[in-house]
């Protein structure tokens, strides 16, 4: 459960106290693995996505899935709450948080199966009562080529110079009409699918494994998302290790190729607005961290509008009004501390806007058209200037209408002189 604020028969807290207090329930930067053993998560609040996730990778092994949704939508949270499920469940869930393994620009084919071997490899490090043991039976050479296929071993020798093959003994290969499906599996992907078999059959011990990715949705282009994820992900398959992996928020757009053929399932983060029903929901994230009463109930409400109903957002404004309250003096955040917070939000999201997708907003703000076949369009989407409340209403983020609201008098006034 939550941190308490003031425990039962202790002296009462300062307000510099009840503030910091409030500040460390409220941070949109914290872990959210350290969120979650806290209390401070509502598992419910995207209808129990977490619960479907674990469902399908238990009863279809091999399975694989998808998690999208904007920045700050609540991916991480989603897949750290699947993996606990999956535990719970008698599974073997390794979640490889692909950044902190390795550069996201290095990312190619290859890199997510290494990155799960060394969180598998690790994990049975860490595991003092078997994972040691499991260790000791597997054969050196197992570990060391999963260890060199993640992080490389010392270069070989030069190899002596080889002269060209003559012209007559050179063999060509003329394409025929018909293109293989699927690409063939590289050879060092090949050549590990024999040791990462045994790894995962050493760690079974009768729970199926399931691999879960988090990170993958910072890749900035679906092709790259593709060269990244599709000889892995076939191997994966063939292993029968089911797969839940976070993803960009545009490859559901993709005309290219239609992402729902490629994976089982498809979970989309929305956010939670506009509609009123939903504000209790937001309400509760607001009352589950606000344990010293310091948010009244109009404040709460406010807050709830103009997050857009983006959790992240309505964390980061409650923690702002917070330090707004503070520097005021105040000994409870009031309806100008959520103003200026609100502002200064939308006034990030302004921020490195150029011209054209200025007229994006604008124009849906007049007409209410987006188009989801447009880069731009996608971008403002991906970021949370625009936010998707289903296929047809697609609305500016609240805090960022406003500042919307003040460019379009400055170029009224600017066309009248």
């Amino acid at each position: 459960m939550p941190e308490s604020v003031e425990q039962v028969g202790s002296p009462p807290l300062t307000r510099r106290e009840r503030f910091r207090a409030f500040m460390r329930q409220f941070n949109p930067g914290a872990a959210p693995r350290e969120a979650i053993e806290g209390g401070l998560v509502i598992e419910e609040i995207h209808g129990g996505v977490h619960k479907h996730l674990a469902a399908r990778a238990d009863l279809e092994p091999g399975s694989q899935q998808l998690v999208v949704g904007g920045v700050g939508s609540g991916k991480t949270t989603v897949l750290l709450l699947a993996e606990k499920t999956l535990a719970e469940d008698g599974l073997l869930p390794v979640y490889v948080d692909v950044p902190r393994e390795t550069e996201l620009v290095s990312l190619g084919a290859g890199t997510l199966v290494a990155g799960l071997s060394v969180s598998l490899l690790r994990r049975l490090f860490l595991d003092r009562d078997t994972g040691g043991r499991l260790i000791e039976q597997l054969p050196k050479d197992l570990t060391k080529s999963l260890f060199e296929f993640a992080y490389g071993k010392p270069s070989a020798e030069p190899p002596e110079r080889v002269e060209p093959a003559s012209p007559e003994s050179s063999f060509s290969w003329q394409p025929g009409k018909l293109r293989w499906p699927f690409p063939a599996l590289q050879r060092d992907l090949k050549e590990i699918k024999k040791p990462l078999n045994a790894l995962l059959e050493a760690s079974r011990r009768g729970r199926d494994p399931v691999a879960i990715f988090d990170g993958l949705d910072r890749l900035m282009t679906t092709e790259r998302f593709w060269q990244v994820v599709e000889q892995d992900f076939r191997l994966l398959r063939d292993l029968t290790v089911s797969v839940i992996s976070a993803a960009p928020l545009a490859v559901l757009f993709e005309p290219a190729r239609s992402v729902m053929d490629q994976f089982d399932r498809v979970h989309h983060l929305t956010p939670l607005g506009p509609h009123p029903w939903n504000r209790k929901e937001l309400r509760a994230v607001l009352d589950r961290r606000d344990g010293s009463n310091m948010i009244g109930d109009g404040e709460k409400t406010r807050l709830c509008e103009t997050s857009g109903g983006v959790l992240r957002d309505l964390i980061t404004l409650a923690r702002d009004a917070g330090e707004e309250a503070s520097l005021a003096g105040s000994e409870r955040i009031e309806s100008a501390h959520v103003e200026t917070a609100v502002s200064q939000l939308g006034l990030s999201y302004l921020r490195g806007l150029g011209p054209t997708q200025l007229e994006i907003l604008r124009s849906l703000r007049r007409s209410g058209v987006f188009r989801l076949t447009e880069p731009a369009h996608i971008e403002l989407l991906a970021t949370r200037r625009v936010l998707e409340y289903s296929v047809t209403d697609f609305r500016v983020h609240p805090s960022l209408a406003p500042w919307l609201d003040f460019i379009d008098k400055v170029i009224e006034k600017s066309g009248n002189e």
